[in-house]
């Protein structure tokens, strides 16, 4: 278990990821344990593992955090497969105070997790979905409308979305379908054709179990704070921006909370300036751009590689999860949770997110 914590204020961000050791199963005593003593109120949890394994990780952890007194509901569970055992890891991003600050609302729509400061306000909807049994468009439709409706119902609107996390079971063959709705609908809610900005997003092979699509979606209203605001990052000097190749997110965003700054960095590929695949069939040269990529991303943030919080490493297949941490090593040491997935093209062998925290240059 690797735990990270970073000071913002009247209270503290935390980031634990945790993989189990070969056939072991996960113990989630000791991160119940772990969130009970420092008072860690969960806003994200993600779990990559099996569907098979799905039902009995959900009851251990279930088990473990009621023995703990631990309420963390609803966690995100998304195949994206493992390569030596059922799991491959959780990641968790909490607030850690002992007093309450993180609360669970249920609307109509969804289930969020809702916490403010300094009079900003946040929302986390968690496991976003449409009716698996409609068409993957329409499913795709609902899904979008269900969080669209969701945030109008806590006040917010779809501007105030900064990062998506998006998992389609097939998203190779039908990525460009679901860029085409995502358009549409971005067109509908203001986005494209007005301000031409977009939430950082992933979008990779998982699988729920249900449906064709599934969105974890942040959203931030500043308001009037004086310390909490946020920066799209559409572009950098190693990638253009996406939306210039037809997908409608932008390469990262920017948190700036006080003296402090996390950085939200989409899922990066080995991908140019000219939204063209580089280095096809080599997957040594495309970890590498990738993560020059995130370095350039976060360098031009004033942030570094070593303060990655929390990543996630799609491999496609397993030569890439072999040699992917001896690459890394030339970069900077980080946690990160390493899959196997399909990336949203058949050339592409790896796509990396992160999450990365630093110093608020802009703070006085």
């Amino acid at each position: 278990m690797e735990i990270r914590s970073v000071a913002k204020g009247s209270f503290s961000d935390v980031f634990v990821t945790t993989c189990p050791n070969g056939d072991d199963p996960p113990d989630f005593n000791e991160l119940a344990r772990l969130m009970a003593n420092r008072h860690i109120q969960p806003i994200q949890e993600k779990f990559h593992g099996t569907l098979a394994a799905k039902e009995g990780i959900m009851q251990s952890r279930t088990a473990a955090y009621e023995r703990a007194r631990v309420i963390a509901e609803p966690p995100t569970y998304v195949e994206t497969m493992p390569f030596d055992s059922e799991f491959a890891g959780v990641q968790l991003w909490g607030i850690e105070s002992r007093r309450p600050i993180v609360s669970t609302v249920t609307t109509k729509s969804a289930t969020a997790r809702c916490w403010s400061d300094d009079g900003a306000r946040f929302i986390y909807l968690p496991s976003v979905q449409g009716d698996p049994a409609a068409s993957p468009t329409t499913q795709t439709e609902q899904m979008f409308a269900k969080a669209k409706a969701a945030l109008n119902e806590l006040g917010f609107s779809f501007s105030h979305v900064i990062r998506t996390w998006i998992y389609l079971p097939r998203i190779v063959e039908w990525y460009d379908a679901f860029n085409k709705v995502r358009n549409a609908l971005f067109t509908e809610y203001g986005l494209i054709g007005g301000t031409n900005v977009f939430p950082a997003s992933t979008g990779i092979e998982g699988n729920s179990g249900s449906g064709r699509c599934t969105m974890d979606v942040l959203a931030v209203d500043c308001g009037d704070s004086k310390s909490v605001s946020v920066q799209p990052i559409t572009s950098t000097s190693h990638q253009r921006q996406s939306f210039e190749y037809g997908s409608a997110f932008s390469r990262g965003y920017a948190l700036n909370q006080g003296k402090s700054k996390t950085v939200f960095v989409s899922g990066t590929a080995s991908i140019d300036s000219e939204g063209e695949t580089v280095h096809r069939d080599d997957g040594e040269a495309q970890i590498e751009h990738t993560l020059l990529g995130i370095q350039s991303l976060l360098s031009e943030q004033h942030l570094t590689i070593d303060q990655i919080e929390l990543a996630t490493v799609f491999c496609k297949n397993r030569t890439i999860f072999e040699i992917f941490p001896r690459v890394a090593q030339r970069f900077g040491q980080f946690p990160a949770v390493l899959v196997q997935a399909d990336v949203c093209r058949p050339d592409l062998l790896v796509e990396i997110e992160a999450l990365a925290v630093g110093k608020n240059r802009l703070a006085s």
